[in-house]
């Protein structure tokens, strides 16, 4: 006699308890950032003047006198490099000679690479790699003294190392503390950056 096998298929119920049930793989971000995708970022600060000699008697540092603004937008490519677009309005800033006053200010943009070393859950490091036009205009100097036209310019310069600090607040949102160098703006006047930001990043 021919027997017949009838197939049979197995709901849930019917799977025993100790019976593993393949499901889905999923990745979710625990305590950090998003990993990848586009962010845009803004940071207010004050910069530095690094000034050679010019020939004039110096009083004291430079001061600034008004606060660096910086906007910046660009594309996290993996988990720990990214690349972006910057944009640094330096404010107003100053130096005393006993000669006069310089007065300045300007603006800096460019390409930033960036590396990112992520620690502590919440917490990543990052490291810049700045390619930058810097140019520093006079804004009100003391008139009559050709020594300041030495301060005065733009030039194009790849510049590292920035430093940041970053705490992730959300998945999307992170707050900074930086220092970076912005280039020179002239064979005599280079510009360091400091300052607070936050940054969103987009899923």
């Amino acid at each position: 006699m021919a027997g017949t096998v009838a197939a049979s298929s197995a709901s849930p119920a019917d799977t025993p308890a100790d019976t593993p049930i393949a499901t889905p793989a999923t990745t979710v971000a625990i305590g950090g950032a998003a990993s990848t995708g586009p962010f845009i970022g803004i940071a207010v600060g004050g910069i530095a003047l690094e000034a050679r000699s010019i020939g004039l008697i110096e009083r004291g540092d430079p001061d600034a006198e008004s606060p660096a603004r910086k906007l910046e937008a660009g594309y996290w490519l993996t988990e720990h490099f990214g690349v972006g677009l910057s944009l640094l309005e330096l404010g107003r800033f100053s130096q005393d000679y006993a000669e006069g006053t310089f007065r300045g200010a300007g603006r800096s943009y460019g390409l930033v690479l960036l590396g990112r070393l992520p620690f502590a859950g919440r917490w990543a490091l990052i490291g810049k790699l700045n390619a930058m036009r810097t140019e520093i205009r006079d804004d009100g100097s003391t008139p009559g003294i050709a020594a300041f036209d030495r301060l005065r310019g733009s030039s194009s310069d790849l510049v590292l190392p920035g430093v940041e600090l970053d705490v992730a607040l959300t998945d999307s949102l992170t707050v900074f503390v930086e220092l970076e160098p912005r280039g020179r703006a002239s064979d005599d006047a280079s510009i360091f950056f400091g300052g607070l930001g936050a940054r969103w990043t987009f899923r």
